[in-house]
């Protein structure tokens, strides 16, 4: 055993100057610019290796031994010490990462993902979600001990009385718990598979039973419009430009001025993507009859970055509050439960009952995104001329002028 442990624990306290000192069985004091390290040396595969067991003044001369004699079992196991090293290394680090909680994998779920968010409001409402429902629950539970159980106690007290919100539930957290598995922080299947969690619960699409806005008939828009043309301020006129150009509220409300290009040729609005839902691009407008006249109206000398239908309050320039559009309509005597999105209905209705424009010239001028990928990749125009002819034809129609037949435009 001389031969192995050669050095004391004072030779190793007191031994000055660089060089390199056998404990036996490949194991070294090293000595070098003042520092001293324990090094395990080695051949594997007949190429030299040289392992660090760490410094002199941490670990102690029995410490090491110990060290290279497990060093020296692993040769014999038939395995390369430096590299069950980095395995035992990273088998920790997976370990540790295992004992994130789904709160936090959660927030780094957004983190990384958050450009598909266009939108801060939706990112906010998906967290929020989470919040309400998730969190309480097993927000602060490890991400890999997320079972079914513990699934089936957030979407139980749902299912009954919110079905959509327990699907939107699920699925959220089904999304965090597939990114935990990626990310290496989880191992087990997903507990809130619908194909899973769906043997426990009723659950139910977010489709099923979904009501639609309720509309007003088209036949009475007309009659809706005389009324609302007759009344002043800025609520009455953007009711009228979101029936014109069959925008939803969120899209016209914030406009800016900067947004109309009213000196063009073809007078335009570019309503930005961010305010698109699904959309993915902008939105080009094309401006025509009554819906030109009120963006004349109300861009006319101002600043290209005021807020069109901003109130005049110096506390608060924002644009007009939602709530003021259903007294609108109440005021020129509309109290059904029509809403502003059904409008976009009517146009639609109106378009496809007594038209000849085709479907895919009604879903460009709503905005609609083609759900096809494929037929996306090919359809890459906005079919702007051809929007241009049917807001004309709507613009007359909201007027009162019979519509007799519109012959679609072609090219």
């Amino acid at each position: 055993m001389r031969a192995w442990n050669k050095l004391s624990a004072s030779f190793v306290r007191s031994v000055r100057g660089d060089g390199r000192y056998s404990d036996g069985g490949n194991l070294y004091l090293q000595l070098a610019n003042g520092g001293k390290s324990w090094v395990f040396q080695y051949q594997r595969h007949g190429r030299q290796r040289e392992m660090g067991l760490g410094s002199a003044r941490v670990v102690s001369l029995a410490l090491a031994r110990e060290l290279r004699d497990d060093c020296q079992i692993k040769l014999a196991r038939g395995l390369d010490p430096i590299e069950a090293r980095k395995s035992a290394a990273l088998a920790a680090r997976a370990e540790q990462a295992k004992q994130m909680t789904f709160r936090q994998c959660a927030e780094d779920y957004l983190a990384v993902n958050a450009s598909k968010w266009r939108n801060a409001k939706h990112r906010k409402e998906w967290l929020a979600t989470l919040t309400r429902y998730a969190f309480p629950v097993f927000g602060n539970l490890s991400v890999a001990a997320i079972d079914s159980g513990l699934v089936f106690k957030v979407l139980a007290p749902l299912v009954a009385d919110k079905p959509v919100t327990a699907s939107r539930v699920r699925g959220r957290i089904e999304t965090v718990l597939d990114f935990a598995r990626a990310a290496g922080r989880r191992d087990a299947d997903n507990p809130a598979d619908k194909a899973v969690i769906g043997h426990l619960l009723p659950l139910r699409s977010e489709k099923t039973g979904v009501r639609h806005q309720p509309a007003l008939p088209f036949a009475k828009v007309p009659a809706l419009m005389v009324e609302l043309r007759k009344m002043q301020g800025l609520p009455a006129r953007l009711l009228e430009l979101i029936i014109l150009a069959g925008m939803r509220l969120d899209a016209v409300r914030p406009a800016r001025c900067a947004e109309f290009d009213l000196d063009a040729a073809v007078p335009v609005w570019v309503i930005p993507e961010t305010r698109m839902k699904n959309l993915r691009r902008d939105q080009r407008v094309p401006l025509v009859g009554r819906a030109l006249a009120i963006a004349r109206e109300l861009t006319a000398g101002r600043d290209p970055a005021t807020v069109v239908f901003g109130n005049q309050r110096p506390v608060n320039p924002n644009a007009i509050r939602k709530s003021v559009l259903p007294k609108v309509l109440k005021a020129i005597g509309h109290e059904s439960p029509a809403v502003t999105h059904g409008f976009r209905s009517c146009l639609k209705d109106w378009t496809h009952e007594t038209t000849s424009f085709p479907h895919e010239v009604v879903e460009q001028a709503l905005g609609h995104r083609i759900k096809s990928t494929v037929e996306r990749s090919y359809r890459r125009g906005d079919l702007f001329e051809r929007r241009r002819a049917l807001m004309a034809a709507w613009d007359r129609y909201c007027s009162g002028e019979r519509v007799a037949e519109v012959i679609e435009l072609r090219a």
